[in-house]
């Protein structure tokens, strides 16, 4: 299912210039939402991709495999130098890509994978 990309409006947010997003605003459908965040004043990595699935994301091969493709993807997008992983959900990137693109990038990569995300995150056993 392809789902939209909309530019996110910013409320007097003093640290987010920009921001776009792509999937629900609900937990139970984040397996393949995404957000791109324009830091304001940040020239080295001017850009964050969170996504929000990775906190989900915990045992390999599949750990190890959504890092590689969602950090290669990024690579690929016009604009940016360098992409890399910051944190378990979010990466920063350098350079002057577009936020939209950005973000269908890492859509590109979650999309076909959703239904194994989905089995993944369900096999988590609860507490």
């Amino acid at each position: 299912m392809t789902r939209p990309v909309r530019d996110r409006e910013q409320e007097d947010d003093e640290e987010i210039s920009r921001a776009w997003t792509r999937g629900a605003a609900w937990a139970d459908d984040q397996i393949t939402a995404v957000d791109a965040l324009r830091l304001r004043g940040e020239k080295e990595w001017p850009w964050q991709v969170i996504v929000p699935v990775m906190e989900f994301i915990r045992e390999e091969p599949l750990e190890s495999e959504l890092v590689a493709t969602i950090t290669t993807a990024l690579n690929g997008v016009r604009g940016v130098r360098e992409a890399g992983q910051d944190d378990r959900e979010v990466w920063i990137i350098s350079g002057r890509a577009r936020g939209k693109a950005l973000v269908a990038a890492v859509a590109a990569v979650l999309d076909p994978l959703e239904g194994r995300l989905r089995q993944h995150i369900d096999s988590i056993p609860t507490e």
